[in-house]
């Protein structure tokens, strides 16, 4: 915890440990977004496994758009 908020032990010993794990897990998030996002619709490098299926599932619905707009199914 203390790379990810960049403190010492002693300056999170007062602080919510499911607060803590929230906002990592948001930041973890945050940062996988923008790979995803400067990846375009190539998958990016470096991302967790859950944020890689959730690219999976934006491409797919990427995918089903163009296709409606194509005309197809």
């Amino acid at each position: 915890m203390c790379e990810e908020f960049a403190c010492l032990p002693s300056q999170l010993e007062d602080e919510s440990p499911d607060l803590l794990m929230r906002i990592a897990l948001l930041r973890d998030y945050a940062r996988s977004k923008q790979r995803i996002d400067a990846a375009g619709d190539s998958q990016p490098e470096g991302i967790s496994p859950s944020m890689a299926t959730i690219w999976g599932e934006v491409m797919r619905v990427k995918l089903a758009r163009t296709s409606q707009t194509e005309g197809g199914e």
